[in-house]
């Protein structure tokens, strides 16, 4: 791990986060996962895709339903997210935190990591 970066956190039996940046200074989250039971879980964590924190609401939300539940957001769960974010009820990590560790989120059989940091891709400074 690179200097200053916090040891993993738990955030649930099926997310994990670790930070670069503090995560509500961070402008990029990577998202990685890989299978959570099976041999595959033993495996690697494989990058799946990178969010900017700073895009616009609608990309933001659909970047992070793709992400962390495998499809695109629903109507009711869009309108919420949107909702809350646009009131300023709700920081944009604290939702991706909130759909990392959903009950759908847990259904699905994959183990995810989250990764504050302020590169735009993997392996970028």
């Amino acid at each position: 791990m690179p200097p200053g970066t916090a040891p993993p956190e738990r955030l649930s039996p099926n997310a994990l986060l670790i930070a670069h940046r503090p995560p509500d200074r961070a402008r990029h989250w990577h998202v990685y996962d890989r299978p959570r039971s099976g041999e595959a879980s033993t495996r690697p964590f494989m990058f799946r895709q990178a969010i900017a924190l700073d895009a616009p609401v609608a990309d933001f939300l659909c970047a992070a339903y793709r992400a962390l539940l495998r499809r695109e957001p629903d109507w009711d769960g869009y309108a919420h997210y949107q909702a809350r974010l646009g009131e300023g009820r709700l920081a944009r990590h604290e939702a991706l935190l909130e759909i990392a560790v959903s009950d759908e989120a847990r259904r699905l059989d994959v183990e995810l990591l989250l990764l504050a940091t302020d590169a735009a891709e993997p392996g970028s400074a």
